[in-house]
């Protein structure tokens, strides 16, 4: 999947949230706060990494 540049950032804070999160670096709620999203959400533990970024 190609990322739009104008996604690139939102991406790739998705991705360093979720990494921190799964090694048990970061608490939920500040992997959260990081990556902008509601941590109800429960989205960082089942993240899927198959992004291409577009340039």
């Amino acid at each position: 999947m190609k990322i739009p540049e104008k996604d690139v950032e939102t991406v790739l804070k998705h991705e360093l949230a979720t990494a921190l999160y799964q090694k048990g670096v970061m608490s939920l709620g500040k992997a959260s706060k990081i990556a902008g999203m509601c941590k109800l959400r429960g989205d960082l533990g089942e993240a899927k990494r198959n992004w291409i970024l577009d340039k």
